[in-house]
């Protein structure tokens, strides 16, 4: 059966920083993976964590960083794209070595990618995976466009004026939205609520809800 899971993303990570000279002596050094097609969950965690650390912040209930990417390349379905994994690496590297052109910003201790130049490799990814939904649907280019700084949460009649009646029925227009995997109901008892997959919060520039990391 063809299917994409957690530890298929965390192996095509690793294949993707190995081309680091960098990154590659040093994990061979701490972490050595002798064949990443056949590693474990366990040592994917372990050689990564030397690319971008464990965790978001420095406490133990900051999220895992592993599990913080994964999540923000993976639309309101639950379908990942590894595609993205690959412009978001090239992304953060490129920021990451705009620092050398600042040393008296520290460098950090315990990984080669900052949250910063994560935050940023994130940024252009969500762009770019929302430009090729712009494309793929261009029937929806009216909700797209009304998309900017619009809440990523919002309840259903907040929704409705977003879709307006140009488009047919509202009903059908936020099914589809649904269904290509940018939006997704809530469970809120008796109120109805949607939220849009963090992956296309930041391409469409959509106003962010502050939660921790």
């Amino acid at each position: 059966m063809l299917q994409w899971t957690r530890v298929d993303f965390l192996r095509l990570a690793l294949r993707q920083a190995l081309y680091s000279p960098v990154y590659s002596t040093l994990v061979s050094r701490y972490f050595p993976v002798k064949d990443p097609d056949n590693a474990s969950e366990e040592i994917l965690l372990d050689s990564l964590q030397i690319l971008w650390g464990i965790r978001r912040e420095n406490n133990n209930h900051a999220k895992y960083v592993t599990r913080w990417v994964y999540e923000r390349l993976t639309d309101a379905t639950g379908t990942t794209f590894p595609r993205l994994l690959g412009l978001l690496l090239n992304a953060a590297k490129d920021h990451e070595l705009q620092y050398r052109e600042q040393p008296h910003v520290p460098a950090p201790s315990d990984r080669l990618l900052r949250n910063q130049s994560l935050n940023f490799g994130l940024i252009s990814a969500s762009r770019h995976r929302a430009q090729e939904l712009r494309q793929e649907y261009p029937e929806l280019l009216p909700v797209f466009d009304r998309l900017l700084d619009f809440p990523e949460i919002c309840s259903k009649a907040v929704l409705e004026e977003l879709v307006g009646n140009s488009l047919g029925s509202k009903d059908e227009v936020i099914t589809k939205l649904q269904s290509i995997g940018l939006l997704q109901e809530l469970n809120k008892g008796n109120e109805f609520q949607y939220r849009f997959a963090d992956l296309y919060a930041h391409g469409f520039r959509m106003r962010r809800t502050r939660r921790k990391y």
